[in-house]
């Protein structure tokens, strides 16, 4: 203590530490105040962007990412004029709760980013195989799902609540691949029934795409008008892509961002057990006329994580606009609707139609 503090009674200031102040904690306090500003955390020009840059990853030495809070990062591309790339990337969003709680596990860079660069080696799920007669699967599968009790059921409930309302297009995300053959990790934990529970799952996924036929065929009965039907699913085969668009679809998005651009009001959109937070990434752009999806409300699982799809205080504001329904499958059958009886059907209200640009106003 010097003489002069001594003297006038006074303490020493102590220094100043920073304990537990990490940049996150201020990222995530930032994206929070941001957020509740009524910031999106997407919007369709930089879902866009991003999509027409990866569809270049050969070439370009960069990627330009745009960051929630109006700044830029640019991430380098290993993959830059590899000939025969193994690597093949996708966009990795970053919802909500990854913004503001969960632990990131990238440079302090990247915590308010809501998109990022992810890289997927195809090594392996190329040497996978493709599952044989899928066409035929497809034809049998369409016959069983026509004359099914949930099929009918739910065309009756389709027609009605479209009743009257104008849809531009349906779009589908992470429906699932129905070509390409299980891992082989899969198949050696699921034992020596997996060609069944393989079967099971294929069926399944099957049976969404045509559930979103039943929307078409519905929309092109009662308005004589026909539809787009685009789908996104990055991890789709090519052998896919090609069976879903003679059966009509459009493919889109296949780096897993372009197709939620597509997303307006005049839309329907069909999404069942997604990795991506379609939900969150839907409230920020637009209010479809129907939103068919898992319908729990669920955002963390056991421990403690978000689930690939998960609600956000600005998904439980947008489902204060729509009226719900149950996927109306019929309890004979739900072993083979492959988990449809866990969706919802959701139907904006007429007194909520709104344009995109004053969603968060």
């Amino acid at each position: 203590m010097s003489e002069h503090a001594y003297e006038n009674n006074e303490q020493p200031t102590p220094p100043l530490l920073e304990h537990d102040c990490s940049e996150w904690k201020t990222s995530s306090q930032h994206m929070e105040d941001l957020y509740f500003s009524g910031a999106r955390l997407w919007q369709k020009d930089d879902l866009i962007d991003i999509e027409q840059q990866l569809s270049q990853f050969r070439t370009i030495e960069k990627f330009t990412i745009w960051c929630v809070d109006g700044s830029v990062i640019y991430i380098k591309n290993p993959m830059c004029g590899v000939q025969r790339p193994i690597w093949f990337p996708t966009v990795k969003f970053q919802e909500y709760w990854r913004l503001v709680k969960a632990t990131p596990d990238g440079p302090p860079e990247t915590y308010r980013c809501s998109y990022l660069v992810d890289w997927e080696n195809r090594s392996a799920r190329d040497s996978r195989g493709l599952i044989e007669n899928t066409a035929v699967s497809l034809l049998d599968r369409y016959q069983l799902w026509d004359r099914s009790k949930t099929c009918k059921s739910f065309e009756s409930l389709i027609n009605k609540v479209l009743y009257g309302r104008k849809v531009s297009k349906i779009i589908c995300f992470g429906l699932g691949d129905i070509c390409l053959r299980t891992p082989e990790w899969w198949r050696e934990q699921t034992g020596t029934n997996w060609q069944q529970i393989e079967a099971d799952i294929m069926e399944g996924r099957i049976k969404q795409y045509l559930a979103v036929l039943a929307i078409f065929i519905g929309i092109c009965s009662s308005t004589g008008d026909s539809v787009p039907i685009l789908t996104q699913d990055p991890d789709y085969a090519e052998e896919t892509k090609e069976t879903l668009r003679e059966l009509g679809f459009k493919v889109v998005g296949q780096f897993g961002a372009g197709g939620f651009a597509e997303v307006d009001d005049e839309s329907i959109v069909f999404t069942a057990f997604a990795a991506a937070p379609v939900k969150q990434i839907i409230a920020d752009i637009a209010r479809p006329v129907v939103i068919i999806a898992v319908g729990e409300g669920k955002t963390f699982n056991a421990k403690d994580q978000p689930y690939g799809d998960p609600e956000s205080p600005r998904t439980k504001q947008m489902w204060q606009d729509y009226e719900s329904w149950d996927f109306p499958v019929d309890p004979s059958e739900a072993q083979s609707m492959g988990g449809m009886d866990k969706l919802k059907i959701y139907v904006r209200k007429t007194t909520n139609i709104i344009g995109s640009d004053v969603l968060l106003g």
